[in-house]
């Protein structure tokens, strides 16, 4: 099984119980690996308990997973996903993370790993090519991430090899419900609250080490993509410009078309601001670079603020979502201010964009009058206020004060308060939307209002190539896409959903780096790996396999069509910036989409594309739930 390991480590906390089991050819083949394989694992292990299982239930299977890629010097594919029922959305859970956990996982021998039970004491888990372990973690229990991570890499460092870490913090040990997973300080599982499925499991860690290699099958094809890829990066201005500024370089062009969302969602530019956030403004606390495994770009940040009032060591610094999560949308324009709140999160173990989108909402309510101070325990919260933000963090990741209401998440914060309140939230299925603005580009309107696991710009591929920095003619996406129309963009995402099922969240190729592949380059690195050759068709009808299935589960969890929308705060038109006057037309988009998916009012698949994706058992269950 080339670019695979052939096996998944099988642990169940309850009774400490721990065997290898093997990967099986069906899987691989029909599922690809990272999410899809994950999918169809969580689908299997619940069964019919999948529509009652409570996400905070030992039921409910933790399971990280690798894909192909991972492990081997492929340019931007260190990718690994997480996957779990949410307890943020109460659906389908995914979160993704860089770094150099998937390669060690594979190096250790092991394509993913699925974790079920509960413990009943703190433990973390120790994974190695040998021998693997449950052991004790009551006194790392309530510790920082940072400092369980130096920690566990002092503990289990082979010479001068570190291991790669995994860690949850106070947030996810007190189930905050967009508690993210740190690995190695610097990179997160963020999304949909699986740090708190970790904390409900009392799973303090993961461990992993490993000293294997990935063969791929055919060594002379895969040498030739590699070499293809490595020059094309090297001449990419993209990949240069984020080495240079990050995931921030974009900013200022984002602010310009209206990308770029302000004050809670409701203001269309702010030149001062942007100025004071771009990628030049943190030069100012940049010290260094950080990469992934094997990727050449080495987009990652290191800060330091040497001193004033948020003084913040020297360490990973924050990405364009955190920058514009705390900094635009709560009106905050500094970059040592920003960095000091991005280390906070990282350290509690919080997924910036839920908490910074969270913080500005209750930010919006108190200025409107929808909360005060006896909410607040006595603090007035004002845009631009990142002494109090920084507060607010504190309380969130204990569930103290008012930091117990904002730990629900916006959406049902807007719930508890009810009213008006509801038209100032910015999440789809209970998930924050992410920092780009779907009335600059329309079809990421769309790919938020359908994306699987709430309001995701991740998922898919439509974003690149709406935006004009990923070219994918060869699937059928030649056409230019004017941002602010919704013409042609149903189909756009319906593609680019089915083919990013494969790329970003099967074969775990990132989507920044990723840009630079082209669909040929990536149907050929995926053959030369695999062993397996792959069609571009082929690839599309995976996608659209694992997509359905990840949907069949959302349907069996009560989301259907009332779900596949976009809030208020996210179509209103804007008076101002690059955006100004645009709406995304919703109705037109959703009609489209669910024709080309072959969908009926409700949101459900017919059985004719179900079977005609191998997915009878699931059709069954989608009948059986509608009775």
């Amino acid at each position: 099984m080339n670019g695979y390991c052939g096996k998944l480590l099988k642990v169940d906390l309850g009774s400490g119980i721990m065997e290898s089991v093997p990967l099986s050819m069906e899987l691989t083949e029909n599922y690809l690996g990272g999410s899809g394989i994950g999918a169809r694992l969580l689908y299997d292990l619940l069964g019919d308990k999948l529509k009652e299982t409570d996400p905070f239930s030992p039921e409910n299977p933790l399971i990280f997973m690798t894909g192909p890629f991972s492990g081997t010097t492929l340019p931007s594919t260190a990718r690994m996903t997480v996957n779990a029922l949410s307890p943020l959305t109460g659906l389908w859970g995914e979160a993704n993370v860089g770094g150099y956990l998937g390669a060690q996982l594979k190096f250790a021998g092991y394509d993913g790993v699925i974790i079920t039970g509960a413990s009943s004491k703190p433990v973390y888990l120790c994974i190695g090519a040998d021998k693997s372990d449950l052991l004790p973690a009551s006194e790392l229990w309530g510790k920082e991430t940072f400092e369980t991570t130096d920690l566990l890499q002092v503990r289990h460092a082979a010479g001068s090899r570190k291991p790669a870490v995994a860690v949850i913090g106070p947030a996810g040990e007190n189930r905050v419900l967009y508690a993210s997973i740190a690995h190695n300080k610097g990179h997160h599982f963020g999304r949909s609250g699986m740090g708190a499925v970790m904390g409900a499991k009392n799973l303090k860690a993961l461990v992993v080490s490993g000293s294997g290699k990935i063969e791929p099958a055919d060594l002379e094809t895969y040498n030739m993509v590699r070499q293809r890829l490595a020059g094309k990066m090297k001449e990419s201005m993209l990949a240069q410009v984020l080495n240079l500024f990050g995931t921030n370089c974009g900013t200022d062009m984002g602010h310009m078309s209206g990308d770029v969302p302000i004050k809670n969602w409701q203001q269309g530019e702010w030149y001062d601001g942007i100025s004071a956030l771009n990628g030049v403004a943190f030069d100012s606390v940049l010290t260094g670079r950080a990469t992934c495994y094997a990727c050449p770009i080495a987009c990652k940040r290191v800060v330091e603020v040497k001193e004033g009032l948020f003084k913040t060591e020297e360490g990973p610094g924050p990405e364009y979502e955190t920058i514009t999560s705390f900094g635009t949308m709560c009106l905050i324009p500094d970059a040592a201010a920003v960095s000091k709140l991005n280390d906070r999160c990282n350290r509690l173990g919080l997924d910036t964009i839920s908490c910074g989108c969270t913080v500005a909402f209750a930010i919006d309510c108190f200025e409107k009058g929808l909360l005060g101070t006896a909410d607040t325990g006595g603090l007035d919260l004002k845009w631009g206020d990142a002494e109090t933000v920084l507060k607010l963090i504190e309380q969130i990741a204990v569930r103290a004060g008012f930091g117990a209401d904002l730990a629900l998440g916006s959406f049902r914060l807007a719930e508890k308060l009810g009213g008006e309140a509801l038209n100032y939230q910015s999440t789809v299925k209970k998930m924050e939307a992410p920092m780009h603005d779907p009335r600059a580009y329309h079809g990421m309107g769309l790919a938020y209002a359908t994306s699987i696991r709430g309001a995701c710009h991740e998922s898919g591929v439509s974003m690149a190539v709406e935006h004009g920095t990923m070219t994918l003619d060869g699937i059928g996406l030649e056409s230019a896409y004017p941002g602010q129309s919704s013409e042609n963009k149903a189909r756009l995402v319906q593609l680019s959903q089915d083919f990013g099922m494969v790329f970003s969240t099967g074969a775990l190729v990132c989507n920044l780096g990723g840009m630079i592949y082209d669909q040929q380059d990536f149907r050929e690195a995926l053959s030369a790996v695999t062993g397996r050759s792959w069609t571009l068709e082929e690839i599309l009808r995976c996608g659209r396999r694992i997509w359905m299935l990840k949907r069949a589960i959302n349907l069996l969890r009560g989301a259907g069509a009332e779900e596949d929308r976009l809030p208020k705060l996210l179509t209103a038109a804007l008076e101002e910036g690059g955006a100004a006057g645009s709406q995304p037309d919703m109705d037109k988009m959703l009609m489209e989409f669910y024709e080309l998916r072959g969908f009926d009012a409700a949101g459900y698949p017919t059985a004719e594309v179900m079977c005609g994706l191998g997915l009878e058992d699931v059709l069954e269950s989608l009948i059986k739930s509608r009775k």
